[in-house]
C-alpha cells in the first residue's frame, strides 16, 4: 500500500461531522475540530465494540499533520494494533494501513453517533455533549482501558 499523508472523512457523514465540529454557523459545537470528531468517534467505535465501516466516498481528506496531539498518531497506531493483532503493523511502512483501520473505526463511530440523534428530538450538539458526558470516555481512557 502506497503512503498517504491525507485522513479521509466518511463523504455520507459529512453534514453530521460539520454539525459536531466543523466551521458552522453554530457558536456551540461538541467539538473544536474535525479531527477531533474522527478521534471521539474511533475511540466510541472501540468503547462500544463496534466492527470497521469501509467506505469508498469520502469528503474532503485532513492532512495527516494535523493529527499532531499528544496522543493522535500513538492512538491510531495502537488502535490498528489492537484491531490486527499483529506487531508489523506498526512498522512505519504501514501508516497507510493504519490510517484507514482508523478511518473505518471512526466511520464506525459516526454512524453510531447518526442513529443515536437520529432518535433524538433535541438539539444535536446538547444530545451529544449528554452522550459524551454519560458515556464519560476521553482519548486517554480508551487507550488505557481498551487497547
Amino acid at each position: 500500500m502506497s503512503f498517504t499523508d491525507r485522513v479521509r472523512r466518511p463523504k455520507q457523514f459529512d453534514t453530521l461531522m460539520q454539525r459536531l465540529g466543523g466551521q458552522s454557523d453554530k457558536a456551540e459545537k461538541a467539538f473544536d475540530s474535525l479531527k477531533s470528531v474522527l478521534m471521539f468517534s474511533a475511540s466510541l467505535a472501540v468503547a462500544k465494540g463496534l466492527e470497521q465501516k469501509p467506505f469508498e466516498q469520502s469528503a474532503e481528506k485532513i492532512s495527516l499533520s494535523v493529527f499532531s496531539g499528544p496522543f493522535d498518531r500513538a492512538f491510531i497506531a495502537a488502535l490498528a494494533l489492537s484491531r490486527t493483532k499483529d506487531v508489523s503493523i506498526l512498522h512505519p511502512e504501514r501508516v497507510t494501513d493504519q490510517i484507514q483501520i482508523f478511518e473505518e473505526m471512526a466511520a464506525a463511530g459516526l454512524e453510531w453517533i447518526d442513529k443515536e440523534i437520529e432518535s433524538y428530538a433535541g438539539e444535536d450538539e446538547v444530545y451529544f455533549r449528554q452522550l459524551v458526558a454519560t458515556i464519560g470516555y476521553k482519548e486517554q481512557d480508551i487507550i488505557d482501558n481498551y487497547l
